[in-house]
């Protein structure tokens, strides 16, 4: 990433209750910058959009930046909830779930929605330690809970769980990194799907 990229360390945040026009605001924040990316929507298009006025933005956010890191952090609570539901729907063995999960992941980065917000301005709005840091928590918890289920199978001992999960963090965080530079994101969605299916390969066939 070019360091250009790469913002200063940003102001300190305002710790603020969930509320009827922070929510609001998120909400909108996200539908714009969906369609306009980060630079193309202004704090003028929000609050009129969300028919609230500028001191309300700024009471409950620090900045366009702050408001946008709490749109990311919504996303991937969303995400990570649609990706427990849907998963949990689908397999039929709990070691299974790991596979399924995971690759549906990616999937879900492919959305254009997803992707234009968490994948293409999400590290060059943050910087990428802070884009990973809202990440980390809900996925490794995924994969750790997907994993002891390999535990359990026999493929995998149960000191391998945490690294196992780091390194398998890291390998989705370089394909949805891919995806947001990718010229052709659907090109690109297969060859790391293919690939990613080929390390779960390694692991399952123990």
């Amino acid at each position: 990433m070019e360091a250009a990229l790469i913002p200063p360390s940003p102001p300190a945040r305002k710790a603020k209750k969930p509320s009827e026009n922070r929510e609001k605001l998120i909400a909108v924040a996200h539908e714009l910058m969906a369609q306009h990316g980060f630079a193309g929507t202004s704090t003028e298009e929000i609050v009129r959009s969300a028919g609230i006025t500028r001191g309300a933005l700024y009471y409950q956010f620090v900045d366009k930046r702050d408001l946008f890191r709490a749109v990311c952090e919504a996303l991937v609570a969303r995400l990570a909830l649609r990706l427990w539901a849907e998963t949990m729907a689908e397999i039929e063995h709990e070691e299974d779930e790991l596979r399924i999960g995971f690759l549906r992941l990616l999937d879900y980065y492919a959305d254009p929605e997803v992707r234009q917000i968490l994948l293409v301005d999400g590290p060059a709005v943050l910087g990428f330690e802070e884009w990973r840091s809202i990440q980390e928590p809900t996925t490794l918890g995924l994969l750790r809970h997907a994993l002891g289920h390999q535990v359990e199978a026999g493929r995998l001992s149960a000191e391998k769980i945490e690294p196992m999960a780091h390194l398998l963090f890291g390998a989705v965080t370089q394909a949805a990194v891919a995806l947001g530079a990718a010229i052709d994101p659907e090109y690109s969605r297969r060859v790391y799907r293919e690939s990613l299916e080929t390390l779960l390969d390694g692991l399952e066939h123990r």
